[in-house]
């Protein structure tokens, strides 16, 4: 009796190893195929230039891991990638645009599966501006990067850039929003604010979206005339 135990728990220990094989081995093959682009993804994030040799390569490494394992965060990395390659100047116009309808073909799969990704909504929003600068759907997908992340300091840089950049099609319901983000925006990076908006002549509009606020208005004043001469930037 003792025995048959023994062969009944053994071969129980067995078939649940090679579940646990079976389920874990996709992701892990997923995994592997991705190892040789996370420096590539990792640049990107910090600000660094990244080779289109180089994201190509990371691009075509998780795509070969979503065929072992669907993964919402695979999804918008390749997104975000195809996103920086459709901003090369270096590349024609039809070969910029084909990236940027591949970025938007995997921010909508990447986003339907991994919905809490502030900054990518924001991306996404980048996406749709740039392939149609009079879309309304740019102020729906700025409005889900305030759902899921309405004081984000990470992102605030962005969005407010992009706020700028949409200012003729943005929805009069996010001004607040918009406001909320220039007060982050003056408290944690002033200056990269105040030089954008020096740069890109966009002191009028900042002080347009913070009017009914006095204090904010005072304090970008104050930062605006803290910069050094034009020439010293």
């Amino acid at each position: 009796m003792a025995g048959r135990r023994r062969t009944f728990t053994a071969i129980g220990t067995l078939f649940f190893g090679i579940l646990i094989a079976y389920v874990s081995a996709p992701r892990m093959i997923a995994y592997g195929a991705m190892q040789g682009g996370d420096s590539v993804f990792f640049d990107l994030g910090r600000g660094k230039e990244v080779s289109p040799q180089k994201l190509s390569v990371a691009i075509s490494g998780r795509q070969a891991s979503l065929r072992w394992f669907e993964s919402g965060r695979t999804h918008l990395e390749i997104a975000a990638m195809y996103l920086v390659l459709s901003d090369n100047p270096k590349f024609t116009a039809d070969l910029r645009k084909s990236f940027l309808t591949k970025s938007l073909v995997a921010f909508r799969k990447g986003l339907f599966l991994t919905p809490r990704k502030p900054y990518s909504w924001v991306q996404f929003a980048q996406a749709h501006f740039r392939a149609n600068r009079s879309s309304p759907v740019v102020n729906d997908l700025l409005e889900m990067s305030y759902i899921t992340a309405p004081q984000e300091p990470k992102i605030i840089v962005t969005r407010v850039q992009l706020g700028f950049r949409a200012q003729r099609i943005l929805a009069p319901r996010l001004r607040p929003k918009f406001r909320e983000d220039i007060r982050l925006n003056l408290k944690h990076q002033p200056r990269q604010l105040t030089i954008f908006a020096r740069k890109q002549f966009g002191l009028p509009w900042l002080l347009d979206i913070a009017k009914k606020d006095p204090k904010l208005v005072q304090e970008l004043y104050r930062q605006f005339l803290r910069l050094p001469p034009p020439g010293d930037l």
